[in-house]
Parts: structure tokens; sequence; C-alpha cells
């Protein structure tokens, strides 16, 4: 666990919202912080965001280390040393190379709606088959092969989802 989100975080009055969570909620909450911090040091600037942003939706103080970075980042863009903001910060994001906006933002929003069609279906005893992609993906005007993909997309987002919230529910090195 990343020594910037331990208790001490959650013992200022300024920090209300995070302190008023079961201690399941809390060690969700510091669980995902101290994972974006790994990620933003193993070098993936895009958890940088995703650290600052869950710091202000639950009031909890950015650490100096990543306001630090943040800041820099910031100065690196608005001095003309790095010629975007992506590159100041170190962003891959999310978007594939060569992939366009839109059918990326399609893709994310359908695979998630794909994959609670052919759940419901498996709950009703529907078998996980060819026929089911075919009646799911013409539900949504897609081809059972782009249901498939987009179901097993979304299976892959969940599956690692499952593994960290697991790891933080047992682990006792989480706060």
């Amino acid at each position: 666990m990343d020594d910037n989100f331990n208790g001490s975080l959650v013992e200022s009055d300024d920090h209300d919202d995070i302190r008023q969570l079961s201690n399941t909620g809390r060690r969700l909450i510091l669980g995902f912080l101290a994972k974006h911090a790994v990620d933003y040091d193993s070098g993936d600037g895009y958890a940088l965001l995703h650290l600052i942003e869950l710091c202000m939706a639950h009031n909890i103080k950015v650490p100096d280390e990543y306001s630090g970075a943040f800041s820099k980042a910031l100065r690196n863009f608005e001095s003309h040393d790095s010629r975007t903001l992506d590159d100041a910060l170190n962003i891959k994001g999310p978007m594939k190379t060569g992939k366009h906006q839109d059918a990326a933002k399609k893709e994310y929003a359908m695979a998630s709606e794909v994959h609670c069609a052919i759940v419901e279906q498996r709950n009703q005893k529907v078998a996980r088959d060819d026929g089911l992609f075919e009646l799911v993906g013409e539900q949504f005007g897609i081809g059972k092969t782009t249901a498939k993909k987009y179901y097993y997309l979304e299976e892959k987002r969940m599956e690692r989802l499952r593994g960290f919230l697991k790891a933080i529910l047992i682990d006792d090195s989480y706060p």
C-alpha cells in the first residue's frame, strides 16, 4: 500500500466525506487511490488524472508528490516544453492508436449494454452460444461476432475489477 494514502489523510476535519463511509467503503476508495498511485509511478500518466479526480470527489487532499507532478506537467505545457497536455502528463490514454474516438466511445458504451443483455439471458438459463450472441446482436443492430467481441471486452474489464476488489477486501494491508 502506498504510504501517501494511509489513514492520516482522513483524520482532518476538511475531509468529512470519506470518514462517513463504512470501513469497506474507505478501503475501496483508498485501495483505488493506491492503485492509481502505483500505476502513475509505473509511468501511466493517465492514472494521475484518475487519482486527482478521486481525491476531489471524496474531499481527500491530493498528496504533494502528485499535485506537484500535475503542476509541473501543466507548467511544461504552458511554457511549450511539451507540445500537448497529453505529452506533458505522459498520457497514453484509453485510445488505441489508429482508433477513431467515435468508434471507441460507441464500443465502450455498447460493450456494457451487450454484456448486461447477455447476462440477463444467461440468468434465464439461455446457453452462451452463437445463437445467444446473434439474438442479442439483433437487439442492438450488430452482428453476432461484434456482440461476442463486446461481451468479452466487458467481461475482461469486469474480471480485472473483480480481482482488484477481491484483493482490497481480503488483503489486510489496505487501510
